[in-house]
């Protein structure tokens, strides 16, 4: 059995996110839902990669991601890097 299909470590993985200091989960309301298609539909983003480019864009943040094809797409309107980069930034 895999890690991925162990339900009891989904539960621990997400309960142990919720303490790392820095995080900030944000909720997928109607307004970030209709942003993110707009995204998909002006960028042809997959509709998952297009919520994480609509979180970028409601607070003016950097998208980082390995998706290099998403990190393209998404260029013209707001920052995109891969994690190395963020890092080395942020460092």
């Amino acid at each position: 059995m895999t890690i991925l299909s162990r339900p009891l470590y989904h539960h621990r993985f997400s309960a142990n996110l919720r303490h790392l200091p820095h995080l900030f989960l944000v909720p997928l309301d109607q307004t970030l839902a209709d942003q993110a298609a707009d995204v998909a539909a002006q960028h042809r983003l997959w509709s998952s990669d297009a919520v994480y480019a609509a979180v970028a864009l409601r607070f003016g943040s950097t998208l980082v991601t390995l998706d290099q094809e998403q990190r393209e797409r998404v260029a013209a309107v707001i920052p995109a890097c891969l994690p190395a980069e963020a890092l080395m930034e942020w460092s």
